[in-house]
Order: C-alpha cells, then sequence, then structure tokens
C-alpha cells in the first residue's frame, strides 16, 4: 500500500494529498481550487501495475473486477491485457441498462449494499436475498422508480431505497 509521505513526493507543486474526516485520502489542487479522490497522473502509483484511474476489487463470488474511475464504468475484463495494443480498447462493450422490481425481504431487506458516489455503485448482494441474480457488485443504480439518480448524492440515493417499503423500482448499468 502506498503511504502518504510517499504520494507527497511525488505531486507537483500546487497539489496536496488531505485525509478527510472519514479517513480517505483525497488530492487538493491549489491553482484550480479544486478536490479529486484520484491523485494527479504523474503521481499515480499502483501497485497492481493499473492504468491511470483503475481500481481492482473483488465481488461476492470472489470474481476480480475493475473499476474505471475516470470513464465511470465497471468491467470483468482486465484493463492490463493488451496495454500495448490500443485497438484493444475498441472492442469494449456498451452496457445496456437493466430494470427490476426487487421485493423487500423482512430479513434481508433488498439484499445488497451499496455506496460510492456518483454514480452509486452495488458493493454487494446477498447470497439467497431478493437481489440475488438480478443485481451484480458493481451496478450502478442509475434510477430509482421515475427519478434519475446517476448524478445524485449517495445519501439521496440510498434514503430513496431504505424509504421505499416493500419494493424498490431499480434501473442499473
Amino acid at each position: 500500500m502506498t503511504s502518504i509521505a510517499s504520494v507527497k513526493k511525488k505531486l507537483l507543486n500546487g497539489w496536496e494529498v488531505r485525509l478527510g474526516l472519514n479517513g480517505r485520502v483525497y488530492y487538493y489542487s491549489g491553482h484550480s481550487h479544486t478536490i479529486q479522490i484520484l491523485p494527479p497522473p504523474e503521481a499515480w502509483d499502483c501497485e497492481y501495475n493499473l492504468p491511470y484511474g483503475y481500481e481492482m476489487a473483488v465481488d461476492y463470488s470472489d470474481r476480480v473486477y475493475f473499476l474505471n474511475h475516470i470513464a465511470q464504468r465497471v468491467s470483468y475484463n482486465d484493463p492490463r491485457v493488451g496495454q500495448d495494443n490500443e485497438d484493444q480498447d475498441l472492442t469494449e462493450e456498451v452496457p445496456l441498462p437493466r430494470h427490476y422490481v426487487i421485493k423487500r425481504d423482512e430479513q434481508l431487506g433488498f439484499g445488497f449494499i451499496a455506496g460510492s458516489e456518483k454514480p452509486v455503485i452495488v458493493r454487494s448482494v446477498s447470497p439467497g436475498g431478493p437481489s440475488e441474480n438480478k443485481l451484480q457488485p458493481g451496478d450502478q443504480i442509475i434510477k430509482i422508480g421515475s427519478e434519475h439518480v446517476k448524478e445524485s448524492a449517495r445519501e439521496r440515493v440510498i434514503d430513496l431505497i431504505k424509504y421505499s417499503t416493500d419494493e424498490v423500482d431499480l434501473t442499473v448499468l
């Protein structure tokens, strides 16, 4: 794991690495007065040799998947495969929205955990729960009922799900 001190050494003048109250690292540019969760490209140091902006995660079935924070996409395709072949990027499939009405279970609720920001992403799906075989870790929640939530704050999306009493109407990518 990369330390904050080692990241600071790689930052160009005007950039700062900071730690939020929640313990999450973020980057501040004094020149543009912007905050971002990704380090600037020159400070990118990924121990798994992933391209800039990518994160590797493991789903509930122990399958590795990749989050591209730049393009806001999730894929099971390893971006490191064929990095030298630029044409390989052109073969990436465009995901189609999927729509589900999920009924609340008395013990398991809707059977999934969501997190992240804009868009909110399904983090895990409970085995045997009402979301099994519907939602997948990495799915982006883009619509709840008739409300488009791709650009909504996490708290808003979680509240819409939490206050759905019997069922929730979700569209995901």
